[in-house]
This record gives structure tokens, sequence and C-alpha cells, in this order.
């Protein structure tokens, strides 16, 4: 009976131990990976920092883009679950090629007489430009659409790059970039105000080198680097880039108003600004004494990364990291 009780518990024990093991066993490392844009789905791009590394003329004067990536694979074999290929096809459109075609780069024309920003009739301000659009408070630019005759679809706006299956170190060098680039035709515009406009034929073009995304636990493929060749016509500039995501609009009447926009965590209280900058106070009443600004509770973040510590940029109005490449590499 004894030797029974022994035997027994020391079965009990070998599984315990098999099953610990199982518990604390080595974790595969995470794939390598981009975040997915989809501005139908309402899933913002990465906002793109530009540093001129070099270059003169209208397109070295760029601070930021925007550009939407997504991850292929080729699927497993037929009768296996292995992939095909190990490595992931990334693919990205970047704003400046996407906004050129859509004519949102070039305008033709601007018509001050619809400019009513600073006038006191803005509800009923009615603008000439788009006929969809009755009340626009702003000066109206009339939309100039670009047209590569050897591309009318538009496919090569679409660049695309070889990521590896798992990162080095937590970095995903991305390589074998295909570049985007559009052959612009000329184009004759009729203007609202009469006559017209001629935009030359131009090249636009991005290309991309030293490409690394980020796949760490602080930053699971939502940060990444590179150099940036950027093209317009005659015009060449190179550029740092540095991109994180989600890209979060942020504004407020003092500094602080704006970072709490940008704050990663949740305030289920009204807060109590002062007018004049500084910490704000809780407000359970939904009021705030005089000389300070009331900012309304939050259920829930602002959906960036807590390891970003973001603050807002009020002079482009978006929530950007203060921590470094680096510091999230750790």
């Amino acid at each position: 009976m004894n030797s029974l009780r022994i035997g027994m518990l020391g079965l009990g024990s070998a599984l315990a131990g098999f099953a610990l093991a199982g518990c604390f066993a080595a974790q595969p490392l995470p794939e390598c990976s981009v975040q997915y844009s989809s501005a139908g789905l309402g899933v913002t791009p990465y906002y793109v920092q530009l540093t001129k590394i070099d270059g003169t003329g209208s397109c070295a004067n760029l601070t930021s883009m925007q550009m939407g990536t997504q991850r292929s694979r080729l699927p497993p074999a037929q009768g296996t679950t292995n992939p095909t290929n190990g490595s992931f096809t990334v693919h990205y459109r970047a704003s400046m090629l996407q906004d050129m075609w859509n004519g949102l780069y070039f305008t033709a024309d601007t018509d001050p007489s619809n400019d009513c920003s600073s006038g006191e009739d803005c509800d009923t301000c009615v603008a000439s430009g788009d006929p969809h659009v009755v009340n626009v408070c702003m000066a109206v630019p009339d939309p100039v659409y670009r047209v590569d005759p050897n591309d009318p679809d538009g496919k090569n706006l679409v660049g695309a790059g070889t990521m590896p299956q798992f990162p080095t170190n937590g970095v995903c060098a991305i390589a074998d970039f295909k570049g985007s680039e559009q052959n612009f035709q000329e184009e004759v515009v009729d203007l609202i105000d009469g006559g017209t406009q001629t935009f030359p034929a131009i090249t636009v073009k991005t290309e991309w080198t030293n490409f690394e995304v980020l796949s760490t636990s602080k930053a699971p493929g939502t940060v990444w680097r590179a150099k940036l060749k950027y093209t317009e016509g005659n015009c060449v500039a190179n550029y740092d880039a540095f991109a994180f995501w989600p890209n979060v609009h942020c504004e407020g009447d003092t500094q602080e108003m704006a970072d709490e926009v940008c704050n990663p965590e949740a305030n289920l209280n009204g807060q109590c600004f002062p007018e004049t900058g500084g910490a704000a106070t809780v407000s359970t009443d939904g009021g705030c004494e005089t000389g300070f600004i009331y900012m309304q509770p939050r259920v829930s973040g602002s959906g960036i990364n807590p390891e970003f510590k973001p603050k807002c940029d009020m002079a482009e109005g978006v929530c950007k990291p203060t921590v470094s490449w680096d510091d999230l590499k750790q």
C-alpha cells in the first residue's frame, strides 16, 4: 500500500513537472508585422516625420507625410501548413503621390471671393468650387486630377518590399524595395473664374532605403524609420523618416489641454485647465471656476501606445512620441 502510494505520488509529481515545464517553455519569436491601414474602415495610416538631409526646391520643404501599409504572404501549399515563403511582402502607398493623383496636391485656382473663414456669416457662406458642398468657410481650391497614361489604374502608386518572417534584435529590415512612381501627363484646366491654367508633365516618385520596422513588446510593428529619396520633376530631396501609428489629431486652448487629448489613459471625470496653462484639477460637477477651461471626461484613452509618452505638436496638430527609436528598441 505504501509502495503504491509512493508510486502514485511520484507519477503526480512527474506530471506536475511536465505541466510546469510546458507553462514556462520558451515562446516563439513574434513575427514581423506592419500596421494595416484602411481609410474605408477608419484605420489611420502612419504619420511620417520628415527631416531634410539635402535638396533644394519645393520638394525639399516637406515636414511630414502619411503612409498606408499592408502585409501579405503566399498561402500554404495544398496538403501542408508550411507557408510557401517564410518572408512577407509589405505594400505601401505614400500620401504625396496619392494626393497628387487625387487632385489634392496641385490646385488650379483659389477664389478669394469664396473665403469667408474670418467672417461672421459662415453658416451661409456658399462656395462655387465643389457642387456637392454648399457651405465652405474657406478659400475654395479647384482640384487638378493628374493622370499617368501608362498607368491609368494607378497600380504604380503602390510600392513593395520584402520583410523577413522574424526580427533580428527586435528589428525587421525591409529589403528589395520597389518604389512608387507616376509620370503625370500635361493638364490644361478651365478655371471657374475664366481662362485656363497649364500644368506641365511631371514625374513624381518615392525611393526607400534603410527601412527598419521595430518588432518589440514596446512597439510591435507600430514604429519604423527609413531614408527617403523624393523626386518631383527636376527637384530631388533626401529625408530621414520616422513613422509611428496611430495618427491622432490633437488641439486645445493650452499646451496642457492639447497634451491631455494625447493621453493614452481614460479620464472618467472632467478637468479644469487654467487659461494660462498649467496642471488641471478634477471637476465632478461639470463646471469650473472663473479662469479655468473645462474639458469633457473620456471613457477611453487616445489609442496611442503609452510607451510613446505622447505630447501634442500644436503646430501640426498631431500627437507625437517624446521617446526615441533607441528607447523603444530596448
